[in-house]
């Protein structure tokens, strides 16, 4: 797991996470985590679709902003 930790600390960070074609080639998908109320993590919101869609940047952001305010809202009703 060593390998991992420069992009599992950059998640962490900015709290949501891309794949682009790592089980799939032509599926990518941005995730965002959903905490309980002790901070521990319960789950994970996810939207997925054609890698291409999400190789342009307007659509990545617009992704993401709707994942974490979802996520945000999932996590406060817990």
């Amino acid at each position: 797991f060593t390998e991992h930790q420069p992009k599992l600390a950059e998640v962490r960070e900015q709290l949501w996470a891309v794949s682009r074609g790592e089980r799939d080639p032509e599926t990518a998908s941005v995730s965002a985590p959903v905490f309980g109320s002790s901070g521990e993590l319960v789950g994970a919101l996810t939207m997925s679709g054609p890698k291409g869609r999400f190789d342009l940047p307007p659509i990545l952001a617009e992704a993401v902003r709707a994942l974490l305010a979802g996520a945000k809202r999932a996590t406060a009703a817990r």
